[in-house]
């Protein structure tokens, strides 16, 4: 028996004091349907990469605005290459050694840029785990923890 509290009552109704609390008609809460969505959508192996370079010696909270305020600031890699240090850091600075962590980003695109012409390592996903680390260790400030972190992602990602 699914009786309505204060039924009698017309406002507010149970439909919008559930909408209050993130509540669809479903009973899922709202928050967590966004989350299953963007779950979906597969990360770029270079988006994964730079997360990785921005979680160093910081919280987990710290890093992921500070990609968001990068991706917001500059939506594409190319946005980013193109910018003066400056303005990356400035948008990175949430999660702290902004200059460092702007340099070795400006680094790994332009070098990425210069071997390969195009801004994507999409091709990793092809390769052994060990291919994979020799590949990242070409990019200067890309230490064993980033490459081991970058190998860890890019195969859940595959499989």
């Amino acid at each position: 028996m699914n009786v309505e509290p204060y039924e009698t009552l017309s406002w507010p109704s149970t439909a919008f004091l559930k909408s209050l609390q993130g509540i669809n008609d479903n009973g899922v809460k709202v928050e967590e349907e966004e989350e299953e969505e963007e779950e979906e959508e597969e990360e770029s192996v270079l988006d994964g990469l730079v997360k990785t370079v921005l979680s160093q010696n910081t919280t987990e909270v710290n890093s992921q605005r500070a990609f968001l305020n990068l991706k917001s600031a500059f939506p594409t890699w190319e946005n980013v290459l193109a910018a003066e240090s400056k303005f990356v850091e400035n948008a990175i600075r949430c999660g702290g050694l902004a200059p460092t962590k702007a340099a070795c980003i400006r680094n790994l695109l332009s070098s990425l840029m210069e071997k390969k012409g195009r801004l994507c390592l999409e091709h990793l996903r092809d390769l052994s785990v060990a291919e994979i680390k020799a590949e990242l260790s070409h990019f200067k400030g890309i230490g064993a923890q980033d490459s081991n972190i970058s190998v860890n992602d890019i195969i859940m990602q595959v499989y």
